[in-house]
């Protein structure tokens, strides 16, 4: 009997991406995982590629502000923060599904202001438990 997996979305770089040939980053997959494909082609989500340099300068932007040293893969995340930060300043980024949700995963040990759309519970608990304020933007 043959059994044939459900089609699924899954997006890449495209077949003309060609990577350095020098490529020290930890991601080789050039692609999405299903399910960020399926939440990108339904709209909920919007896929952003950033260049490997402004990754890592975000990364060592956090590093010297927060005294830890993120992952590579977390530079992504660092970036996208930093260039959400002054369009919602000017307004131009305030629904309901374009802000960032703080999530509590990990450990803080430095008293933060932290403004965002929504908080977990987790992350509310951690900031305030180091002694930090979790501002909710509207």
């Amino acid at each position: 009997m043959l059994r044939i997996a459900p089609p699924l979305p899954l997006f890449t770089l495209g077949h003309d991406c060609v990577p350095p040939s020098i490529h020290p980053g930890g991601l080789r997959y050039h692609g999405a995982s299903p399910i960020i494909s399926s939440l990108v082609k339904s709209g909920r989500m919007e896929a952003v590629a950033y260049p490997q340099g402004k990754t890592f300068e975000a990364a060592i932007q956090f590093a010297r502000t927060e005294g830890k040293i993120p992952a590579p893969e977390t530079g992504h995340a660092i970036r996208a923060v930093i260039d959400e930060a002054p369009l919602r300043d000017s307004g131009l980024v305030k629904g309901r599904h374009d802000g960032i949700k703080i999530l509590g995963n990990g450990k803080l040990t430095k008293k933060l202001t932290v403004s965002a759309v929504k908080f977990s519970e987790t992350a509310r608990k951690h900031i305030e438990a180091a002694g930090g304020t979790c501002q909710e933007i509207q």
